[in-house]
């Protein structure tokens, strides 16, 4: 069997940086766009993001620019703070000793998810690995959990996928996969 995991708000605690990274440069950019608005859209890819939190294309010169001014702000004032939470790899060994295969699909680029994955400690036990590098739309689109899915050479209902989002129980619906939604990423039971 296969278990997918998200990254960001599931295996580390890391969306309130997120969007604190996306508010600074909302407002570097000239954009004041209320924190509570970014946080909600923190768990889509860019590709969903721009248009539903900044109402714009994400290939847009104001968009590429706000990208590029978020990755700075993060790595200069945030990433060094993040951290895996507690007993996230714990989990991860211990489903990996049962016999599940351990794969990872977030919405992050390649980079970041590799930065991640030695930051939660778990790099050696990811047997197989997706972002948003990997696909052309984002979560809540199932892509990344279906391009998954065909790297493991597993059928849906041979997986299941946790995340903390409601995009991350989206995406795995809609690609026909269980899904385990946990609340660490801050959302409520009922979101």
């Amino acid at each position: 069997n296969l278990v997918i995991f998200d990254i960001d708000g599931t295996l580390q605690d890391s969306n309130d940086a997120h969007a604190l990274a996306w508010q600074a440069a909302f407002e570097d950019s000239g954009l004041s766009i209320p924190y509570e608005r970014i946080r909600r859209g923190i768990g889509m890819g860019a590709d969903h993001f721009f248009p539903e939190v900044g109402g714009m294309e994400p290939a847009s010169k104001t968009a590429v620019a706000i990208g590029t001014k978020k990755d700075r702000v993060f790595k200069s004032e945030f990433a060094a703070s993040i951290r895996a939470f507690p007993k996230a790899a714990d989990l991860i060994h211990e489903m990996k000793s049962r016999g599940w295969k351990i794969a990872v699909a977030t919405s992050a680029e390649r980079r970041g998810m590799e930065t991640s994955l030695e930051r939660i400690g778990i790099t050696k036990d990811v047997s197989l690995q997706t972002s948003a590098d990997d696909v052309s739309r984002s979560k809540p689109d199932p892509d990344v959990i279906k391009v998954t899915l065909g790297m493991a050479a597993m059928m849906p209902h041979d997986a299941i996928f946790i995340g903390d989002t409601p995009y991350d129980i989206d995406a795995a619906c809609r690609a026909g996969v269980k899904a385990i939604g946990l609340r660490s990423g801050g959302w409520s039971e009922v979101d």
